[in-house]
């Protein structure tokens, strides 16, 4: 038997004692920050009077919002100045539903987690949780997650998910069929930054006979407004309208004078919107009101049609723009043009009969043809003049049309590929 002082002087041995004492260092350290996050509850919080729930968003201003529930009954909002209902505003949901909420409220486990913990699960957004009796209270805020989240911890989630099932920010936060009573209730100032957000909702959800009765009750249907997080960018109601293909909508903001005060150039957005949801018969009716439309500044993604669209809408509205001045050869910030956008086999031939460049590269140095994603389009764009270059030695290049052709036996292409290089090899 080896000595002990020799056992330890094995580097491997020395190696194991290591880790062992390490792994006992991290249970340690965990069991101690479970201990300081898991206290009895805060004396005289047995039977809170009132739940508060917190929400700000350093990004998204328009769903700020804080909500408290008494167990009296009486749920009162209040929204930051960019919320649909901004300002304060009382509920009263049924008692029997309030009284639910409490008994929950009464057993949960948040009731355990120590005051003012906080979890930073990432993200630009905070809420949080307090629970209040008398000047008693235990707050529990989140970074990154709304307590109700996948990744929120469960005793958080159960208070959380409990305010959302009683009382909703959404009635406050959301366009719904109850919105309009909502702002005639509260005496809401339809000019406000609540009731700009209103009517770009509605253009995206609502019924026309809510844009037509907001119209009535002098709501603005020119000005520009976020609907949510993740827009890109504020929006007017006809934008909204056009992008989510809701044409009698579209046709009521036109008809009530949505385009009076619009920009030319604002108006060939408006104009594009259209054309990429292949509408000519919306395209027809922005013409219809006598705006000057400068189809010359038409971006080549209006000849992108949606999936949707029928081969005889998306012709016809390519026609349409070109007809107007739309050019063939429109470059964007990527330097594609139409051809590199369209999908419709159709809509390419009618671009190269135009004029188009079939060979133009974009600033990656792709032409159309390579991104051509369907036989026809391709043989449309070879017929059309793009270039196929020399016949492949040995294997087709990865990438290359040959390959692709190879790969989705897109057979009529490869004919057509043999008899172009033929006919270029005779020449």
């Amino acid at each position: 038997m080896k000595p002990a002082v020799a056992v330890l002087g094995d580097p491997k041995v020395r190696l194991a004692l290591l880790g062992l004492a390490l792994a006992i260092g991290v249970l340690v350290a965990f069991l101690l920050i479970r201990q300081g996050r898991n206290t009895p509850p805060v004396a005289g919080l047995g039977a809170p009077d009132v739940v508060f729930m917190a929400y700000e968003d350093s990004s998204d201003p328009t769903q700020v919002h804080k909500i408290e529930i008494h167990r009296g009954g009486e749920v009162v909002f209040e929204g930051g100045p960019e919320v649909l209902l901004p300002g304060r505003h009382v509920y009263r949901p049924p008692p029997e539903r309030v009284a639910a909420f409490f008994a929950l409220v009464d057993n949960s486990r948040f009731r355990w987690l120590r005051p003012r913990y906080s979890a930073f699960l990432g993200g630009d957004y905070t809420t949080t949780v307090c629970l209040r009796q008398g000047v008693r209270e235990k707050c529990v805020s989140s970074r990154g997650s709304r307590l109700f989240g996948a990744r929120a911890p469960a005793p958080f989630g159960e208070i959380a998910v409990g305010v959302d099932q009683l009382a909703s920010p959404r009635r406050w936060l959301t366009a719904d069929d109850h919105t309009l009573e909502l702002f005639g209730e509260h005496g809401i100032d339809p000019r406000s930054i609540g009731g700009q957000r209103l009517v770009v909702q509605a253009a995206r959800s609502l019924s026309p006979d809510a844009m037509r009765a907001l119209i009535a009750a002098g709501f603005p249907i020119d000005r520009a407004a976020r609907v949510e997080r993740y827009d890109p960018a504020a929006a007017t109601p006809l934008a909204v309208a056009l992008d989510n293909r809701r044409d009698e909508t579209a046709r009521i903001l036109i008809a009530a004078g949505a385009l009076d005060s619009v920009t030319p150039a604002a108006r060939a957005r408006l104009a594009a919107s259209a054309a990429r949801g292949c509408r000519p018969d919306m395209l027809d009716a922005l013409l219809d009101t006598g705006a000057r439309f400068d189809f010359t500044a038409t971006p080549p993604n209006a000849f992108w049609c949606e999936h949707w669209a029928s081969e005889k809408e998306a012709l016809a509205t390519a026609k349409l723009l070109l007809d107007r001045g739309a050019s063939p050869s429109a470059r964007d910030e990527q330097n594609r043009t139409p051809l590199h956008r369209v999908t419709s086999a159709a809509v390419a031939g009618l671009l190269l009969r135009r004029g188009a460049d079939p060979n133009v590269r974009d600033n990656q140095g792709f032409r159309p043809l390579d991104a051509a994603d369907t036989e026809d389009l391709a043989v449309v764009l070879v017929e059309g003049g793009a270039a196929v270059g020399p016949p492949p030695s040995g294997a087709p290049a990865a990438g290359s049309i040959d390959q692709r052709a190879a790969d989705k036996g897109w057979t009529r292409l490869q004919a057509l590929l043999a008899e172009r290089r033929t006919s270029g090899a005779a020449s």
